[in-house]
Order: C-alpha cells, then sequence, then structure tokens
C-alpha cells in the first residue's frame, strides 16, 4: 500500500525519490547526525509539502448516562445516594477528520453525526445572549450567520 502511495507522490511531483535511505531533520533537510533527525530513515523527500495532505480520525459518543465521571473526575457517594449531575442522555455518536498539509497548517475539519436529528445548536453553535428575532428554534434563517446571531457560526478550522 505504501509504495503505491509513494509512486503517486513522486509522480505528482509532490516528492523525489532518492537512491539510498536519508536521515532527515524536521525541517526537511538531510543529516548524518543520529541526534538531529526526525523519525525514521527514507528514501523520499517532499519538494512541495503544502500540497500533500494528512488525515487523522478521531471520535467518540455525547452519551454521559453511565461513565460516572464529572468533567473527567469520578464521582463518588455515599451507599444509597445519588450524584445529582448535568448529563447528555442524548446517544449521538461522532467523528471528525482532521486535515493538515506538509507544513502543519490546518486545512479542513470534516465533523459526521450520527443521529437521528442535528439541530441547528449543533450545527452552527449557539450564542445565548444574542438579540432574538421570533422564535429561534423555528426561525433560524433570521437567527443565523454572524457574530450576534444566536446561531453565529458553523464548525471552522483555526
Amino acid at each position: 500500500m505504501y509504495a503505491g502511495v509513494y509512486a503517486a507522490m513522486v509522480k505528482s511531483r509532490v516528492a523525489i525519490e532518492l537512491e539510498e535511505e536519508v536521515m532527515v531533520t524536521l525541517d526537511g533537510t538531510i543529516t548524518s547526525c543520529e541526534q538531529e533527525k526526525a523519525g525514521r530513515k527514507t528514501r523520499y523527500l517532499l519538494t512541495r509539502p503544502e500540497f500533500s495532505f494528512f488525515v487523522d480520525e478521531v471520535g467518540c459518543n455525547t452519551l454521559q448516562k453511565n461513565d460516572g465521571n464529572n468533567n473527567s473526575q469520578k464521582i463518588l457517594v455515599q451507599n444509597g445516594q445519588r450524584a445529582l449531575l448535568w448529563a447528555s442522555f442524548n446517544d449521538c455518536h461522532f467523528t471528525v477528520l482532521g486535515f493538515a498539509n506538509g507544513n502543519g497548517d490546518p486545512i479542513l475539519a470534516v465533523i459526521i453525526m450520527a443521529s437521528t436529528e442535528i439541530t441547528a445548536k449543533c450545527i452552527m453553535g449557539m450564542q445565548p445572549w444574542a438579540d432574538l428575532v421570533d422564535d429561534p428554534f423555528t426561525d433560524i434563517e433570521a437567527n443565523s450567520h454572524g457574530a450576534n446571531k444566536f446561531y453565529p457560526y458553523g464548525p471552522t478550522s483555526f
């Protein structure tokens, strides 16, 4: 699999293939010093890292009903009592794909939510102190798209 990826990178001119394996520093220069190298030896060097994209996938579930935690801390109560805490009872799995280029610059974040219904709040965020136009849950268009709106933005990369 990797041989095909490297061959495609060389063919598209974002990398070059060397005769022998070399050690490379973090800035992409070849070195012979073990202390300066970053990663393993390689036969390929990126020539246009801004055109090479890398993706990482993470995921989770918003359901907190039985996890026994509050802000990553275990909650203990006496026998026969129960902790009264705010928790999400909605079962909503999500996956986030973070794309970056070879320079480490963020390019794109893709958020995939597995839910029966996705609210405007999940899509565009919520600013509860904004001035409302009618009912924000039914008149979404009038209450969205702007810094001073109830639903200000969609997800963004920084």
